[in-house]
């Protein structure tokens, strides 16, 4: 399975319970379309460089994952259908 990582961001004025449901539920996505996580890291929040859905900091994750790419598609939708990420970003990893 091709290796991926995303980043997401989530507002900073999200308790410790919506920042783990946020995370629980990208995670439980990748796992149900056969994926497997290989590290998650919280990465804090940070100044975004101009304000994003009235949001001017913001809370990101990282996860390091392998999927098979039609998992990929579910996981964007799953960024731009829930209103509970501000960004977010996926990229393939080189093999080697």
């Amino acid at each position: 399975m091709p290796a991926y990582e995303t980043v997401f961001a989530v507002p900073a004025a999200f308790s410790e319970e919506e920042r783990a449901d946020s995370l629980k539920s990208v995670e439980d996505l990748i796992t149900a379309a056969g994926g497997e996580i290989g590290s998650v890291d919280e990465m804090g929040d940070k100044k975004m460089a101009y304000p994003v859905k009235k949001n001017e900091v913001a809370g990101y994750y990282c996860i390091h994952f392998s999927s098979p790419s039609s998992g990929i598609e579910g996981l964007t939708r799953h960024y731009r259908l829930d209103e509970r990420y501000i960004r977010h970003i996926i990229v393939k990893k080189e093999e080697g």
